[in-house]
Order: structure tokens, then sequence, then C-alpha cells
């Protein structure tokens, strides 16, 4: 058992547990028992933990389209200055948006590039980046809590008949299923639609996927 243990400390509530085992006057079987059960449970942990990150802190990073984005950034920090990420770095210039971002755990934000902005009528488009209380809306719906990669979710497109469903920051629900050419599309029950066109980069408190369309909130 202990030589799952980190000698740095990190895993030392599961140490703790082996010790209170040790020093109880369970019988033997119940011991061994236990021991075994904390222990499956204390790599099952461990595992999941080191799913995308190293022991000795390495950094991942991953290029797109020239820019190199890097999991010791925060999300905006890789945007920013991005030439296919001019509207949105304009719309993260909104600090209460970048601390809604941040202050989040473990999240996975789905990016909506330049064309899904250039793309909309003048008119619409003027509307939407001049209302902040929409863009954090918009944002929200963008939103997923946890580290969501597209693995994952084609694993659960594939095990839920075509369709998986997630919750947003906005607290309503996302789906996603491929299309015809193998995509991840991301939809709502209103049929706006973003297509994920680049998967998987990582920042510093999850994943970021690239897409093209917007997400809108009901009455937009």
């Amino acid at each position: 058992m202990s030589a799952i243990l980190n000698k740095n400390g990190q895993f030392a509530f599961w140490y703790r547990i082996c010790v209170f085992l040790h020093y109880k006057t369970f019988p033997m079987k119940t011991k061994l028992l236990l021991s075994t059960l904390v222990c499956v449970i204390a790599v099952s942990t461990i595992t999941a933990q080191k799913k995308y990150k190293s022991d000795d802190g390495t950094i991942v990073t991953k290029t797109y389209e020239g820019t190199v984005f890097t999991s010791e950034k925060t999300f905006t920090e890789n945007i920013t200055g991005t030439d296919d990420f001019t509207y949105l770095s304009a719309i993260l210039e909104d600090e209460s948006l970048v601390a809604m971002l941040s202050e989040k755990e473990m999240i996975t934000v789905f990016a909506p590039k330049n064309a899904t902005f250039s793309n909309l009528d003048e008119e619409t488009r003027e509307s939407i980046l001049s209302n902040p209380s929409l863009l954090k809306n918009i944002m929200k719906r963008h939103v997923i809590p946890g580290r969501v990669d597209s693995n994952s979710i084609r694993k659960g497109i594939a095990k839920n008949d075509g369709v998986i469903h997630y919750t947003t920051l906005a607290q309503e629900r996302i789906s996603f299923a491929l299309n015809k050419s193998g995509q991840i599309v991301m939809f709502d029950s209103d049929e706006n639609r973003a297509i994920i066109t680049s998967e998987d980069y990582m920042h510093q408190n999850g994943f970021f996927h690239v897409v093209d369309g917007l997400i809108l909130p009901a009455s937009n």
C-alpha cells in the first residue's frame, strides 16, 4: 500500500487512512479487505488526476493556426491577441467575464472564432457586442463545468444513442451530436448550432475547443 503513496505528501489523506486501518483492532481479513478497497480508490483517484497532468508539472501545448496555446495560461490569456479570436478577445476585456471564467476550478470553454461574428449581419453583431449583459449570458452558454475533451464527448455520444447532454454555466442544457462529416456539433433546444472546428486545447483550469457558431439565448 505504501508504494502508491506520494513522498511529497500529495496523497497524505490516503496515508492517514492506511495508518488508521493498521492500528484498528479489526480482524485480519477485514483489515485486508478494507486496505484493498482503499488502495483501489486511491489508485483510481491518482489516475484520474494524472490524466492530463504529469507528476513533474509538464506544460501541455498545442498549436492552432500558428498560435501556441498552453496549459500554463488561463483561457483568457491564451486567446487574447490571437488573430482568429479578436472579437472574443474584445469581449473578454470585461473584467466580470474574466472573473467568471477564472473563478471556476475546472471548466471547458467552447470558444467562438472570428468567423462566427463576421458571418452575422452588421446590425445583429453590433447589437450583441454592445450589450454586456447579453455577452455574459452568451459566454455562460458556451462553458460547461469540468475538464471535457473531445474523446469524452464522442464516447458519450456513442453510448447515448447519438446525443449527449451537458449543463452549461447558464444552467441550461446543451446537446452534442456528430454531423455527417464526423464533426462534433453543439446545439440547444432552439436549434442554435455551433460546430467544433478544432479540439482539445488546454488552459490553466480545463479545456477549450474552437467553434464556428453561437448558442444564443432564446430571446435573441
